[in-house]
């Protein structure tokens, strides 16, 4: 049976968990019913795992003052006026009302693009509200990268600057980070039930690499084989496709998180995990790879290629690494 998506009682349970409180602009029941819709008929399949649809409802929560309003509270007197902030994730200037009309025409729900351009009122009716949260997390990309891509890494600090500084790697804090992770985290814990089912697969996974099929019982070997992970993908899934166990996985590849992998990614099937000869360093505030290298007596390229890490200037704090 497949998941029922987001729920009244969700919604309730999540700005509940966050402190929110006052009433929402819509019930419960039509906010739900809009992600859901959004998500499913919209989303391109992309919302399909729980750090998905959590970054996206939890910042359109935090947008929109809790579900409490679809349009910016102070209507007039900004530079961007009438185009300001609308929907839950608020998309503001005119080049994003036009954008995101353009998107709209492309999915038949508008017939001119330009609709919101001549009609910015218009933007803030609640039918958008969910939309403009999933057009935001699909369309706009970041160095080539959507928020709902992001999303993977489960890091809410970087899908916050993401909505609300326009960059996810801005060294700048967004405003109110505390009440966004709190916001992540009161959706993140409702669980996999949050995930909509009805979803097409997403384009990218029409047409998977032709792979042999993994036999009931592997032979023991001590050679790896590396995949890259891709966007959709999870540790389950790789596992299940390459006949070895999330467990397995995590271990081979020293991941603490099963639940948290990211695209581009590195992830070694099969093969055994060398005793001795590697050790785990934490990212710290002011680190950089080079400098881990030379503490550690190693190479930015071998670190790089050791964690699947494609631009050697960008780690995260708490990032973890495999240093051999």
């Amino acid at each position: 049976m497949a998941n029922q998506g987001i729920t009244a009682n969700d919604i309730k349970a999540m700005r509940a968990a966050a402190g929110a409180s006052g009433p929402t602009v819509i019930n419960e029941v039509e906010i739900a019913d809009l992600f859901n819709t959004a998500m499913v008929k919209y989303g391109g399949g992309q919302f399909n795992t729980v750090n998905r649809v959590t970054a996206l409802v939890s910042e359109c929560m935090m947008e929109s003052a809790y579900f409490r309003t679809t349009v910016e509270y102070q209507h007039t007197g900004q530079s961007y006026a009438p185009y300001i902030g609308r929907t839950f994730i608020q998309v503001t200037w005119k080049s994003n009302y036009a954008k995101f009309g353009a998107w709209c025409k492309s999915h038949g729900l508008v017939s001119d693009p330009d609709y919101f351009v001549k009609n910015p009122v218009a933007l803030g009716h609640a039918k958008w509200a969910a939309l403009g949260g999933v057009w935001y997390f699909t369309a706009v990309k970041f160095s080539g990268h959507s928020l709902v891509e992001i999303a993977d890494q489960g890091n809410a600090d970087m899908i916050g600057r993401g909505v609300n500084l326009g960059n996810p790697w801005s060294a700048a804090t967004p405003n109110g980070a505390s009440a966004r992770r709190a916001a992540w985290n009161a959706v993140h814990k409702l669980g996999s039930e949050i995930i909509p089912g009805g979803q097409k697969k997403p384009a990218k996974s029409a047409k998977p690499k032709k792979e042999s099929k993994p036999a009931a019982k592997p032979k023991k070997t001590t050679k790896a084989k590396t995949v890259t992970v891709k966007s959709g993908d999870t540790l389950s899934g790789i596992a299940a496709k390459h006949g070895t166990t999330v467990k397995k996985l995590a271990k081979t590849n020293n991941i603490e998180n099963p639940d948290v992998i990211y695209v581009g990614q590195k992830i070694k099937i099969g093969g055994t995990t060398s005793k001795g000869k590697a050790k785990t360093y934490t990212v710290k505030s002011g680190d950089t790879l080079s400098a881990i290298a030379k503490k550690h007596g190693t190479t930015v390229k071998a670190l790089a290629k050791a964690n699947g890490i494609k631009n050697p200037d960008h780690i995260e704090i708490g990032q973890k690494l495999t240093v051999k």
